[in-house]
C-alpha cells in the first residue's frame, strides 16, 4: 500500500466529510500519528477530547492541548494531570492555553518544574500570596498529593 492510495489519504481531502464516529474509531485503533492528527481538529468534542485524554499518550494530549480552539473542561484538564503528572510536555501544553481555570493553574503550579511553575503564575494571573503558597505544596508535593487526592479515586 503506499501513501497515496486511499486507505491513507485524509478523506475530506477527496470531498468526503470525515464524521465524529470516524474521528472516534481513528482514536481507538489508529496510530500514534493519526490520534495526533484527530487532537489537532478545529472542531473536537467533548467526548473525542475525552477520548484523546484516555489514551494517556503524552504527545497525543500535548496536541490536544496545544490546540487553541478544543474547548476542554476543567474536571478534563485535571484529568490530564492526573494521568501524566510529571509529563513537561503535558504542562508546558497547558501553560500555553489562553485560559485555564484557576483550579489548575494551582495545580499546574504544584508539579510543574520552577520556571513552568513561574510561567503559569505569570500568564493565568494568579495572585501572588497564593501563588508562594503553591509553590510551598509544589515542594511537599508527596504530603499534598496523598492528603488532596486520597478521596479522588474512589
Amino acid at each position: 500500500m503506499t501513501a497515496d492510495s486511499p486507505s491513507n489519504q485524509d478523506p475530506s481531502a477527496n470531498g468526503e466529510s470525515v464524521t465524529a464516529r470516524d474521528l472516534m474509531e481513528t482514536v481507538r485503533s489508529g496510530t500514534r500519528a493519526q490520534r495526533k492528527a484527530v487532537a489537532e481538529q478545529a472542531s473536537i468534542s467533548p467526548g473525542l477530547a475525552e477520548a484523546l485524554v484516555e489514551t494517556g499518550d503524552a504527545e497525543v494530549i500535548a496536541t490536544l492541548l496545544s490546540n487553541h480552539s478544543a474547548e476542554i473542561s476543567e474536571r478534563l484538564l485535571l484529568k490530564c494531570l492526573d494521568l501524566l503528572p510529571d509529563s513537561e510536555q503535558v504542562h508546558r501544553a497547558m501553560v500555553g492555553r489562553a485560559r485555564v481555570p484557576v483550579t489548575v493553574a494551582q495545580r499546574l503550579v504544584t508539579l510543574a518544574s520552577g520556571r513552568l511553575s513561574d510561567e503559569v503564575i505569570a500568564r493565568h494571573a494568579l495572585p501572588p500570596a497564593p501563588a508562594g503558597e503553591h509553590a510551598e505544596l509544589g515542594r511537599k508535593r508527596p504530603q499534598w498529593w496523598s492528603h488532596h487526592m486520597a478521596g479522588y479515586f474512589r
